[in-house]
């Protein structure tokens, strides 16, 4: 049976109406899940109390007033108790979804990859090795996709996170990469100086990490060409003007590694507001939160307002720190 065009079930309708008219409130999926939820224990408190002919002199009351006095009157609303119902950080979940994401990376559905990371770093608890993985593994999709200051935000993060020593040539190497994209020489040339600095750490057999080596090595020479004349380069040359190469790699140690990390966590172009800067320095997200007291999913630092134009709505009255 349809509803009348005005959206409200017709006076003379019974079940079937009232059902259609919920269901153009709320989705179907909403009220015929078998998913544990708020909204699925409240419809079944009230059902009882709830007629057609309550909904259609709900539906003419023209003020919030009205609307809550005639709620109030319905008995299970007086013992109404909201509740936690929502997904909590999870490693392992997040796991999953970075394995997701890795799989449509391989298959080249970046977009795909780029969302199962991002829901990765969403549910991955702030400490382990979830989010710092999370963190990297979506800065190469970003990178794929040429958003080089996001990637870049990213490597940053996954730094934050304590990102593994054994897999920090992948970040320094895709830095490089991003500075370079971005025209920016001198940040390049440090970032795989670092690469090759820290792929001694690598967990790869020496073939692999040869073919590393030569790659970044390439990538030094190529960038290195791009801007003879800069001045950054200028002390790289001899006095016939000729590029020596071997100058741009040299001896490398553990400060170029350091060096790298530095410039990517200093650069304030990678912060987000309110984000943490330098090296060493770890975030301290929040383990837990005061729950609101009307709220239990919310915290205390969101009030509830209310103003003509927009109606009720939530506000942050602070500063709501990460995990909170």
């Amino acid at each position: 049976m349809q509803s009348s065009r005005s959206g409200q079930p017709p006076a003379s309708a019974g079940e079937a109406a009232l059902a259609s008219y919920l269901r153009q409130l709320c989705s179907d999926v909403t009220l015929v899940a078998d998913k544990d939820g708020f909204f699925t224990h409240w419809i079944d408190q009230i059902s009882g109390y709830i007629s057609q002919d309550f909904v259609t002199r709900f539906s003419r009351l023209a003020t919030d007033y009205d609307r809550i006095k005639m709620v109030w009157g319905v008995k299970p609303v007086h013992s109404l108790q909201v509740g936690r119902f929502y997904k909590s950080k999870d490693g392992e979940a997040s796991a999953r979804l970075r394995e997701e994401g890795n799989a449509a990376f391989q298959r080249r559905e970046v977009r795909t990859a780029l969302e199962r990371y991002s829901q990765a770093v969403t549910r991955a608890p702030h400490t382990g090795s979830s989010l710092q993985l999370a963190y990297g593994n979506r800065s190469a999709a970003l990178c794929q996709l040429k958003l080089y200051r996001w990637c870049l935000r990213d490597l940053r993060l996954a730094l934050v996170y304590h990102y593994p020593q054994d897999l920090r040539y992948k970040v320094l190497e895709r830095a490089g990469h991003c500075y370079q994209q971005l025209h920016l020489v001198k940040e390049a040339l440090q970032c795989y100086r670092g690469a090759l600095s820290a792929l001694p750490n690598a967990r790869l057999d020496e073939e692999k990490k040869s073919s590393w080596q030569q790659n970044i090595e390439q990538k030094l020479t190529e960038c290195a060409g791009l801007q003879k004349e800069s001045a950054c380069l200028q002390s790289c040359q001899n006095e016939n003007g000729n590029l020596v190469e071997s100058s741009l790699i040299g001896d490398l140690n553990v400060d170029d590694q350091t060096a790298a990390e530095q410039l990517i966590m200093n650069d304030s172009e990678n912060a987000h507001d309110n984000d943490w800067k330098g090296v060493g320095e770890s975030a301290p997200p929040a383990q837990g939160f005061t729950p609101h007291p009307a709220l239990p999913s919310a915290s205390t630092a969101v009030h509830i307002k209310f103003s003509p134009h927009e109606g009720r709505h939530a506000v942050a009255a602070r500063d709501v720190a990460p995990g909170e």
